[in-house]
This record gives C-alpha cells, structure tokens and sequence, in this order.
C-alpha cells in the first residue's frame, strides 16, 4: 500500500522597483528570474520505502510591456483625506522655494526637447536617453513621453542643491496606478553631478533666482480620452512602490496638450 504526501516549496525571489527607467526587457528578466512554486511528491509503500517526484508551475513568457506592468503593478488607492487634488499653475510652497506646474505635454519622440529648451540642454537629455530608446522614439505605441514645466522661485541667500524626485499616477476605471517614470530634469546639477543627479534627480536652485525646470517622464499605457494623469506635488519624494502608495500630499491634475502627432 502506497501513501501519498504531497508537500508544496515556496520559494520567494523580492524585486525591488525604484525611479529609474525601466525597460521591457528589464521588467522580462524581473519576472522570468522569479523561482515560481515548486511541488514534491513523497510516496511511501508498505516496506518504508520512499520514491519522490518533483515537478514545477511553468513560468509565464511576457510579449511586451503592457503584459508586465499588469503584474508588477498594483493600483494605488488613497484613503480619503490622505491626497488633496490640485490644478496646475497653483502655487506650492516647499521649504525655502515655491513652485507652480504650467504646462503639460506628451509626445512620442525625444526632439521636442529641442523646442522648448537650448540646444546644451536638450542635446544632454537627447543623448541619455538614447541609450534606452535608439530610434528617439517610444517602443510602444500605447506609451508617451511627457514633460512638465515647472515653475520655481526660491528666495534664499545661498544656492543649494535638493531633489525634486516625484512621480505619475494615472486614474483608470475607478482606480489609481502608478503610470511611469521620472527620466530626468533639465538642470545644470544634471552637468555637475551626472550621475548623482540622474539617480535622486537633483536640482540646483541658485539664491534669488526665479526659473522654469523641464521634467521628462515615460508614461504608459495612457489614453487622454479616458485617463486622468497626476503628478506628486511633495518633490523630492521618494517614487519607490512602498512610498507612493503612502504619500500623504498634493496630487496635481495635469492638462495634457496632446502633440504625439506633430
């Protein structure tokens, strides 16, 4: 006589998710490196012996980003009273500056920065982000690049340097999700300290001055004509998954002017 045990093995690999850019094939090999469920069958016949089987849950194959994001990115539901909703050229106080988001606009290639800033700054964004998009363009056609003006004014006496880290949420079918990235923000900290700038997006505010920032972000899986996109007006908030599912501050509505087919 035979008795079966059938014993399940978990074993949890933890990805963590930050700011920085993700690809498609970055979020493949996240999700393919996972060690998926393993079972083991134990049988034991009437004289002590034991044979074992094993076998594994097959892991999912994943096409493209769409497939991706729809499991490593859970919706992002606030508490009532936990975010206060905010329109754009509202002014912000955050610590020694003030700052107010004028202009929202999304595209599908990385020239436009061409037309809204000088060439140094627009080659230095252009020649980053080139890395992850060669073709200049978005991968898929359901993704957007997007960039925000922001408007600072800081009164202190001595420049320094802080982060305006913040992120994009995008309201769909009654739910908030965590809609895209934050690339860059054209600053000169950008020159100074490439690759600290790059990581906590810092900015350097020089006393007395007054300045509009340029934020560049990917943003996915966004349709205007359904799709309410808001921007962390806490910055430099940390945008790791953990962090923004507990913000606790402003979420500024963003009109979108659409100029993906320019």
């Amino acid at each position: 006589m035979r008795r079966k045990k059938i014993v399940p093995c978990l074993f949890l690999t933890v990805a963590l998710c930050g700011c920085t850019t993700q690809t498609v094939e970055d979020a493949k090999q996240i999700e393919e490196s996972k060690t998926y469920v393993s079972k083991y069958e134990y049988e034991t016949d009437t004289d002590g012996k034991t044979e074992t089987q094993a076998y594994s849950e097959e892991k999912p194959t994943f096409t493209d980003w769409e497939t991706v994001t729809g499991i490593t990115m859970p919706p992002v539901d606030y508490k009532e009273g936990t975010v206060k909703y905010k329109s754009m050229n509202e002014e912000f106080s955050m610590g020694a500056y003030e700052y107010s988001v004028t202009e929202a606009v999304t595209t599908k290639d990385l020239n436009y920065a061409y037309e809204i800033m000088n060439k140094d700054s627009a080659d230095l964004i252009v020649n980053d982000m080139i890395k992850a998009y060669p073709t200049g363009r978005v991968k898929l056609e359901k993704n957007n690049f997007l960039w925000v003006k922001v408007h600072v004014k800081y009164d202190g006496e001595k420049d320094f340097k802080t982060s305006m880290q913040t992120f994009i949420i995008k309201r769909d079918d009654g739910h908030l999700w965590n809609s895209g990235d934050l690339n860059v923000i054209q600053d000169e900290a950008t020159l100074l300290y490439p690759k600290e700038s790059y990581r906590t997006k810092d900015v350097i505010l020089k006393a007395g001055e007054e300045r509009d920032y340029w934020f560049l972000f990917s943003v996915y899986k966004y349709n205007p004509q359904i799709n309410e996109l808001y921007m962390g007006g806490t910055l430099g908030t940390a945008c790791d998954t953990n962090s923004i599912k507990n913000y606790s501050g402003n979420l500024i509505e963003l009109k979108i002017e659409d100029k993906t087919n320019r």
